[in-house]
C-alpha cells in the first residue's frame, strides 16, 4: 500500500493506493472536489490526456487484471459512480486538470528540475505532494529479516532454509526466477528490489513488499519452509 498526501482545492488530505498501487479517483473527487460536478472522474477520463494514458499503459501491460488497469473499473453502476482507478501517473494528471494552482506547482517543480534546482523542485512538488513507502520498499525489510531469524532461533526452519532460501521464495512470486542468484545473473548482478528500484517499478516493488510481508505473517503463524513453499506454489 501506498500512502500519498495531496494538497489541491486548498484541501491537504491522504489517500491510500490499493494492494496494486493504484488509486480510486472517486475517492479523490470525494476528498477534495466534493459537489464539484463538472470535476468528476468520468468527465476527466473523456479528456484526450486521459484516453492517452489510458491506452499507452494498459497496451504496455495487456494481461494485467481489471484492478490494476487504467482507468476504469466497471463495477455496475452508472457512468458517474463506476470505478475509475489510477495509477501515480493518472492520479498527477487527474489533479493538475482538476485544480488550476496543483497544475501550476506542476509545471513549476518540472522548470526548477530542468535549471538545476533539485532542492527548490523537490519543495515545490512535496508541496502539493507526498508519497509514504516509497524509499520503504527500496530497501530490504528489516522485520522480514527478524521474522526469518527468529524462525530460525526457534528451530522452525531447519539449517539449510536459511535466509538465502525463504528470500528466494520471495523472490520467485514476483520474478518468477527460481532463485535470487539466477535473477542477478540476468540482470546484471542486482537483486530484485535493486532492479526495481534502479528502474523506478513501484508496481514491482509493491509485489515483492506484499510477498515478503505475506511470508512473514506464515513465519508468524508457526509455518515451516516447505509448508510456506507449498502454499505459495498453489
Amino acid at each position: 500500500m501506498i500512502n500519498v498526501t495531496l494538497t489541491f482545492n486548498e484541501i491537504t488530505a491522504t489517500i491510500s493506493s490499493n494492494e496494486h498501487g493504484m488509486f480510486d479517483l472517486n475517492e479523490v473527487h470525494s476528498h477534495w472536489l466534493s459537489g464539484i460536478e463538472a470535476k468528476r472522474p468520468n468527465r476527466w477520463v473523456r479528456t484526450a490526456v486521459a484516453r492517452d494514458l489510458m491506452c499507452t499503459k494498459n497496451a504496455q501491460t495487456p494481461k494485467l487484471a481489471s484492478e490494476q488497469k487504467l482507468l476504469s473499473l466497471d463495477n455496475g453502476g452508472s457512468r458517474s459512480t463506476k470505478t475509475y482507478v489510477a495509477d501515480q501517473d493518472a492520479l498527477i494528471s487527474y489533479a493538475m486538470w482538476a485544480d488550476k494552482q496543483f497544475h501550476r506547482k506542476v509545471l513549476k517543480a518540472f522548470r526548477q528540475l530542468a535549471n538545476n534546482d533539485a532542492a527548490g523542485a523537490m519543495k515545490t512538488a512535496q508541496s502539493a505532494m507526498t508519497v509514504e513507502a516509497r524509499e520503504k520498499l527500496r530497501v530490504d525489510s528489516k522485520s522480514f529479516s527478524d521474522a526469518i531469524s527468529k524462525a530460525q532461533d526457534n528451530e522452525q526452519l531447519s539449517a539449510s532454509h536459511g535466509f538465502v532460501h525463504v528470500r528466494n521464495l520471495a523472490a520467485k512470486a514476483v520474478t518468477g526466477f527460481g532463485t535470487v542468484a539466477a535473477f542477478r545473473q540476468r540482470h546484471g548482478g542486482l537483486t530484485p528490489r535493486e532492479y526495481y528500484a534502479a528502474n523506478d517499478d513501484w508496481a514491482k516493488l509493491m509485489e515483492l513488499g506484499n510477498a515478503e510481508a505475506k511470508i512473514e505473517a506464515l513465519l508468524q503463524a508457526g509455518m515451516d519452509y516447505q509448508g510456506i513453499k507449498g502454499l505459495l506454489a498453489a
